[in-house]
């Protein structure tokens, strides 16, 4: 991303890493930036979450930060214990919507950029 933005915008670009707490550390830092039009920050999906699951954010959401665009889109996982899975969950969703197909994904069949 650095490389493009530098080759793009014709101009050098600095990368600082500020991880942690799930994408609340960097957005901290860029809400309390100056607001020079030159700081940006790319946060995960989880930054969407994270209002309704963190009720201290040191930001607000709404009035601090602003998006500006979509990098990629991102797959997300629906997961449960391996043991859970036949025994329960399957079986409430069949109850749900009986004339639903349902497939089920195994750990072997996903993609290796899902699997840590």
């Amino acid at each position: 991303m650095q490389s493009f933005l530098q080759e793009e915008l014709g101009q050098a670009v600095i990368v600082e890493s500020h991880s942690g707490a799930s994408g609340i550390v960097g957005t901290d830092a860029i809400a309390k930036a100056a607001p020079d039009g030159f700081t940006v920050v790319i946060v995960a999906s989880s930054h969407t979450v994270t209002p309704a699951t963190n009720s201290k954010l040191p930001y607000d959401t709404v009035h601090d930060i602003a998006a500006v665009g979509m990098l990629v889109r991102n797959p997300f996982l629906f997961i449960v214990n391996a043991a859970v899975l036949e025994k329960y969950f399957w079986n409430s969703l069949r109850w749900q919507n009986p004339s639903r197909e349902i497939s089920i994904m195994r750990r072997r069949e996903l993609p290796a950029s899902c699997i840590s």
